[in-house]
């Protein structure tokens, strides 16, 4: 209207008194209305709108994956299917000559049991008996063999040692776990569900914890041992993996938490 109204004051007002009519032809001749129109109203064009609703997917479907994409944050390593005491090794009080033994390995023991017997060096008797109740894992010395004082004869896995695993967590590593966290037990393929037990509060050289749990640790570092009790019986003594959920999260939460 403003160009309407400017196109009118060019006249004279005789003429716009005489002629009407003409007024308005001329006015409306002198106006470009298309072209005023289009700086005052903005020109979208098939291309903006298709730029623009693109960007609008993209948004939609990165909040669509931030929202249902999980962020997990977890300790993944190994542990062994044992009680929480860990793998008891038996071991010779004396210098000796292993003679006999009285169990095999999968045996049910008691503690105390009769393990084996020998002749100690002073020529002696020597008997090998069990310091705990549980399953005779591994034999690790035959009749004949001479023994020193420490070397061990048998391992034995205490009661209770198929539904708890044992894990070995670098100290550094172990900060984040806390009773009640969800794990992941992985044995011979097939996962199992498990929850954290117990975190020990006492870190252990890598060579106690490795005589604990019969893996292979570094033994300059330290390990905070972890118990794992399983939904599901595994077979004892198996060496198994194991993740520890430590948090559960989505990628959308971790970010307005940030925000």
């Amino acid at each position: 209207m403003d160009a309407i109204l400017d196109a009118v004051a060019e006249s004279s007002p005789d003429e716009l008194a005489r002629e009407p009519k003409v007024f308005r032809d001329r006015a409306f001749a002198r106006v470009d209305i298309p072209k005023h129109i289009d700086k005052l109203l903005p020109i979208t064009t098939p291309k903006i709108w298709i730029a623009l609703v693109g960007v609008a997917l993209l948004l939609l479907a990165g909040g669509i994956y931030a929202a249902g994409t999980p962020l997990v944050m977890s300790v993944t390593t190994v542990g062994r299917v044992v009680a929480p005491s860990g793998v008891v090794r038996v071991e010779s009080p004396v210098d000796m000559s292993l003679g006999k033994l009285e169990v095999g390995e999968g045996q049910d023991v008691i503690e105390g049991e009769l393990l084996g017997t020998g002749t100690a060096s002073t020529g002696r008797p020597a008997d090998l008996r069990s310091p705990s109740g549980g399953t005779v894992w591994q034999i690790l010395a035959t009749p004949g063999q001479a023994l020193a004082v420490g070397d061990a004869l048998l391992t034995v896995l205490p009661t209770g040692s198929n539904d708890n695993v044992l894990v070995p967590v670098e100290e550094a590593a172990a900060q984040g776990i806390q009773v009640g966290q969800k794990a992941t037990i992985t044995s011979a393929g097939l996962d199992s569900p498990g929850l954290v037990s117990n975190v020990s509060t006492t870190p252990l050289s890598g060579v106690r914890a490795a005589e604990m749990t019969a893996l292979a640790l570094d033994p300059l570092a330290t390990y905070v041992l972890v118990s794992i009790t399983a939904d599901n019986s595994v077979a004892y003594g198996a060496a198994v993996g194991v993740e520890i959920i430590e948090s559960e999260s989505t990628v959308l939460r971790e970010i307005v938490s940030v925000n």
